[in-house]
């Protein structure tokens, strides 16, 4: 149970309260343990972390660029609002989400700066997924979605990895070419 309580010396606290009953070899009850545990900083570790988190959700939200986390096998875990607008998310199906890179490369057809149909293999993801780090090389793809509509982006990207350096997802950014492309 957590409470607030009023100590001795005025003073209020939170606490966390557990107990349990001793029992004797007949199984009476003849006593009882109770543990009592301030819990004031980790309440206050707990709201600030939340604060954090929602300062970052605010800031990853508020991006112009797209940004897509994803986990080992290409599965979006969390995509701000600039790749739901870039990537059509929105329209696609509810399982969008759960789909792997390759089950969801089924919905576009990616093509290269040159305008080569890129193999899903040697798209951002899949290659970043493999530890390539895209941040140092960058590249131009171009989608076209199933609704018609063209997208140019610049795809840049880095692996996730765990304290052994194995990889564990994957974080990609897609800044929005299009408007120049339509110009040049």
């Amino acid at each position: 149970v957590d409470l607030t309580v009023q100590a001795m010396d005025g003073v209020e606290r939170q606490v966390s309260l557990s107990g349990a009953p001793i029992r004797n070899a007949d199984g009476q009850i003849v006593g009882a343990v109770c543990i009592v545990r301030d819990v004031k900083r980790r309440r206050q570790l707990e709201r600030e972390l939340a604060a954090r988190a929602q300062e970052l959700e605010t800031i990853f939200d508020t991006m112009n660029d797209g940004v897509c986390v994803y986990d080992r096998n290409g599965r979006v875990l969390q995509a701000n609002r600039a790749a739901h607008n870039l990537l059509g998310i929105d329209a696609r199906p509810t399982h969008f989400y759960e789909q792997s890179v390759v089950e969801r490369s089924s919905l576009y057809t990616m093509y290269d700066a040159q305008g080569n149909i890129l193999p899903i293999e040697e798209g951002p993801v899949l290659r970043v997924l493999s530890g390539e780090n895209l941040h140092i090389n960058a590249f131009d793809i171009q989608i076209d979605q199933p609704e018609g509509r063209t997208v140019y982006l610049n795809v840049s990207g880095a692996p996730v990895r765990d304290e052994h350096g194995s990889v564990t997802g994957a974080v990609c950014v897609y800044r929005d070419l299009s408007e120049r492309r339509h110009l040049e």
